[in-house]
């Protein structure tokens, strides 16, 4: 049994376009994990990794010495990686904070970022898609219910990343 990792960087323009996307009236697609802790595989026994995401490990917390400072968040290629949860799969994956917002056609994507405090980090002209960051501070899915209600955005969705270990 050979497993391979694949990384979808499509993946999150796929969540965008379909009905992934966070809805007011349902319950959140993503939640943070907090029973379990983001570590690199190579820093923690094999025999405690709950699943992998690359060279990242999902360990349960109960699985560490307690003096252990593991947590939810790990720094990797300069960004902050937080480890969350899809509540419907029970899939692991990150974010690195930043939503993917489509704009309806008629709209300004400036005029969506600066009347939401948003910074454009991307953006996808063929798709009308873009990434937008919130600022520090902000908390992410507070943003995401201030686009849901902006007649200019036609779907936002959580920046994330699903890392799947497959068998060939």
């Amino acid at each position: 049994m050979k497993k391979r990792t694949v990384v979808a960087a499509t993946c999150t323009l796929w969540l965008i376009l379909s009905n992934l996307s966070f809805a007011q009236d349902q319950a959140p697609r993503y939640e943070l994990a907090t029973d379990v802790v983001l570590a690199r595989a190579s820093q923690v026994p094999a025999s405690s990794i709950g699943a992998r995401l690359g060279d990242l490990a999902v360990v349960k917390r109960s699985a560490l010495p307690t003096a252990t400072t593991y947590g939810a968040t790990i720094s990797k290629g300069g960004k902050t990686l937080t480890l969350i949860r899809d509540s419907l799969s029970g899939r692991y994956g990150t974010t690195d904070g930043s939503l993917l917002v489509q704009w309806e056609s008629t709209a300004l994507l400036e005029a969506i970022a600066a009347s939401h405090a948003l910074s454009v980090d991307q953006v996808f002209t063929g798709m009308r898609v873009a990434q937008l960051r919130p600022s520090k501070g902000e908390y992410v899915i507070s943003v995401m219910m201030q686009l849901e209600q902006d007649a200019r955005v036609a779907k936002v969705s959580l920046n994330t990343n699903f890392y799947d270990a497959g068998i060939e």
